[in-house]
């Protein structure tokens, strides 16, 4: 069976943990130490009444490369560092963080008329990538992929009309079921614009997820949004 994709082919590789920004955390690092710097003298230097506050946003960043962009331009000025490098590492490592979601979205159209073959195919139903989300206050995060996705648009749902040009299709969405406070994130099914935004009723959403079966079984794959796009060509 042949499944026209009229994409490039694409490279394949190895999957590769883009859970943290380990060159801007060994950027810091070694300057750090390159200046002979303990966490507490630098603490100190970045000025902060709270001192233990201080370090202890130092250590976290040191495990998850997560650092306020007040704190990262000071920590630049002490250690020397240029800001646009910072700043060229950050979107790098955004870049590749959300590559696959990025081709998801890109290639959404051509994805789109084989739907009902990918939801039920666990070994393309269960590709996942950062980006894809439900987060749910007090209730825990369960998984997601592009299965679950697609069938939530299947059914209308997951769907918004009036936040860009043309419908927009939600992607990633946490909040809270008590306040209904929450932030979406999806792209525009015109312009491929990503858009971050509140939902009107998070509860619409919750309730989606719940009334959802997955149509195949749920389980771990080796497959990534690379090698669908590529299969899908033979």
């Amino acid at each position: 069976m042949k499944l026209d994709f009229s994409v490039t082919t694409l490279v394949s590789s190895q999957p590769q943990s883009t859970d943290i920004n380990w060159e801007l955390i060994n950027l810091f690092k070694n300057r750090q130490q390159a200046a002979q710097l303990s966490h507490v003298q630098l603490a100190k230097f970045l000025g902060y009444k709270n001192t233990n506050k201080t370090l202890r946003r130092l250590r976290q960043f040191e495990k998850t490369g997560e650092l306020a962009d007040s704190y990262l331009q000071k920590l630049s000025e002490i250690l020397n560092i240029d800001l646009t490098e910072v700043k060229q590492i950050q979107a790098h490592y955004l870049q590749q963080r959300y590559s696959e979601m990025n081709l998801f979205i890109k290639y959404f159209d051509h994805i789109w008329p084989h739907r009902t073959f990918i939801v039920r195919h666990p070994d393309y139903a269960n590709i996942s990538f950062p980006g894809i989300y439900l987060s749910v206050a007090y209730l825990g995060t369960p998984s997601y992929n592009i299965g679950m996705l697609l069938q939530h648009y299947m059914k209308g749902n997951w769907m918004v009309d009036t936040i860009c040009c043309d419908r927009l299709y939600i992607i990633g969405a946490g909040g809270s079921p008590l306040s209904g406070t929450n932030t979406c994130h999806g792209f525009c099914h015109s312009c491929g614009g990503q858009k971050s935004f509140k939902f009107a009723s998070f509860g619409a959403l919750l309730k989606a997820h719940k009334e959802l079966l997955p149509a195949c079984q749920q389980r771990k794959t080796s497959k990534t949004m690379i090698d669908l796009l590529n299969d899908f060509q033979l």
